[in-house]
């Protein structure tokens, strides 16, 4: 009965890493990957892959998510975490999650966050028609949740958001790259 445990949470986390392979690669010599190699994590710092820069794969992925990724349905959101652009997108909405995640449990100032940062809201503001939904379709009522807590407690929230155009008319637009790295 344990080894079939184990075997069924051997095989549980095979499947769960699926969608990860987009990005790394748990082969200790397979590089070239757009994430950094995962053989070893657990004996690891974190950001700790001495033949992977992580700044300049973030950098590129926020400029596709910023600049060229306008999703017009909830089903243009799930080709972008589940098709060819999964790196960037899991990139930039995991890193924005990760700090709200950090400013809800007062690692980071809330105010200095809200005053520093703009991204997230535009990350935000492209996903949010779609949240309802795509929490349904991913089986995941939390997801993103952080982040929209962080944002929606913002005083000025509404008018933040408001500043972001909405859901893109037609078919979304998530060419290959973007246009430009900043």
């Amino acid at each position: 009965m344990l080894a079939s445990a184990a075997a069924r949470a051997e095989e549980d986390g095979a499947r769960l890493f699926t969608p990860c392979r987009a990005c790394h690669s748990l082969d200790p010599v397979e590089r070239g990957l757009p994430g950094p190699n995962l053989s070893g994590i657990s004996k690891r710092n974190i950001g700790g892959d001495p033949a992977f820069d992580y700044s300049p794969v973030l950098r590129k992925a926020r400029a596709w998510f910023r600049e060229e990724f306008r999703p017009g349905t909830a089903e243009d959101v799930l080709e972008a975490y589940r098709g060819k652009r999964s790196a960037y997108y899991r990139m930039v909405t995991t890193y924005w999650g990760m700090a709200a995640t950090l400013v809800l449990h007062g690692a980071i100032d809330e105010q200095m966050f809200a005053d520093a940062n703009g991204e997230h809201i535009m990350v935000f503001a492209r996903l949010r028609p779609f949240l309802t939904e795509l929490r349904g379709l991913l089986n995941n009522p939390s997801y993103l949740e952080k982040l929209e807590q962080v944002i929606m407690r913002m005083p000025d929230a509404q008018a933040r958001l408001a500043r972001f155009p909405g859901p893109a008319k037609g078919k979304a637009s998530t060419p290959k790259g973007p246009r430009r790295v900043a």
